[in-house]
């Protein structure tokens, strides 16, 4: 067998690993917790919520790169699970997903400033998708 066909399965088992890791912690955490229809929402929107940052600068900044993307989002998804989880952080009377996003664009725009800058090719063809 190839090399790439090597790692295209262990990337699948890989993948199907996490996704039932994943599944058994929902499980286990929907055990300890009951939570109503109100909380599940929130916990669902919060993290659908922290896509925007990285779909707006991905779009609209042609500077942001994959590793600032990367890094904000990941850290924005794990303050926000810390605060799920229960570490009460002050939030001003907001939900956490707020302080959550503007960590997140802060952590993009820096790790993109000080990282080296896509390639012009990379940035001409999304600047441009249909050649025109």
């Amino acid at each position: 067998m190839s090399s790439l066909v090597l790692l295209t399965v262990f990337t699948l088992y890989l993948v199907t690993l996490v996704v039932i890791m994943l599944a058994l912690a929902a499980f286990v955490g929907s055990l300890f917790r009951p939570a109503g229809i109100f909380d599940i929402s929130v916990y669902a929107f919060s993290g659908y919520t922290l896509i925007v940052p990285v779909m707006a600068f991905g779009l609209f900044w042609k500077r942001s790169t994959a590793p600032g993307v990367l890094i904000g989002s990941v850290i924005a998804h794990c303050l926000l699970a810390v605060y799920y989880l229960g570490l009460n952080l002050p939030t001003s009377g907001t939900f956490p997903v707020f302080w959550c996003l503007i960590l997140e664009s802060i952590i993009i725009v820096f790790v993109s400033l000080v990282t080296s800058p896509p390639p012009k090719e990379v940035v001409a063809r999304f600047d441009n998708p249909f050649g025109r």
